[in-house]
C-alpha cells in the first residue's frame, strides 16, 4: 500500500522536478542510512522499518527510474537487457549476497559489524546512480517521439511510462 500510495503520488514529482538522477540515488542513498542505524542499534523493529523503506523505495523510485533508461533503446535490446538484468545480475547478486552472509556470520560477524561495511557500499551505488541521470535527459532532448501522451494527445520523446493510462507526460520538458 505504502508502494502504491508513492508511485502515485510522489514518483512523478521526483522525476519532473529533480531529475531522473534523484530518483536513481534515493535507495542507495536510504540504504547508507538504514545500514548505519541498524549498525548502531540492531533492533527488529529497526530491521523491520528498514526492509519496508528499501521495498517502497525499490518499487516505487528505483524501478519506474531504471524501466526510463530503457526509453532510448529498441524493444529487442531492451529485452535482452532486461532479461540479464532480472536474472543474472538480480538473481545473481541474491544468492552471492546469501553465501557471503552466511560465510561472515560462520567468521562470528554480528548484524551490526556487517551493516558498518554496507554504508560505504550504499554511498558507492549512490555515486554510481549520479552518472547515467544527467545522460539520459541529454539523450531523451534529442530522441524521436515514439509514442502519444494520452493526457496532452502529444508525441512524446519516450515510451508510455505511467502507471495509470500509459503516458509518459510527467517526463516531458517543457
Amino acid at each position: 500500500m505504502f508502494t502504491f500510495l508513492t508511485q502515485v503520488t510522489v514518483t512523478s514529482r521526483v522525476i519532473s522536478r529533480f531529475g531522473l538522477a534523484s530518483a536513481l540515488v534515493v535507495l542507495p542513498v536510504a540504504s547508507a542510512i538504514g545500514f548505519g542505524v541498524i549498525a548502531v542499534m540492531p533492533l527488529l523493529a529497526v530491521f523491520i522499518i528498514f526492509t519496508i523503506v528499501r521495498r517502497v523505495g525499490e518499487y516505487a523510485l528505483a524501478k519506474p527510474a531504471r524501466e526510463v533508461l530503457f526509453t532510448v533503446v529498441s524493444r529487442e535490446e531492451k529485452y535482452k537487457a532486461k532479461n540479464f538484468i532480472d536474472t543474472a545480475v538480480s538473481r545473481g547478486g541474491d544468492a552471492a549476497t546469501g553465501w557471503i552472509v552466511n560465510g561472515v556470520k560462520a567468521l562470528g560477524a554480528t548484524a551490526g559489524q556487517m551493516a558498518w561495511v554496507l554504508v560505504p557500499a550504499g554511498a558507492a551505488l549512490g555515486m554510481g546512480g549520479v552518472v547515467p541521470g544527467p545522460a539520459r535527459g541529454d539523450i531523451e532532448a534529442e530522441a524521436e517521439p515514439r509514442s502519444t501522451c494520452q493526457l496532452r494527445k502529444q508525441p512524446t520523446k519516450v515510451m508510455p511510462m505511467c502507471f495509470f493510462d500509459g503516458c509518459s507526460h510527467f517526463l516531458q520538458k517543457g
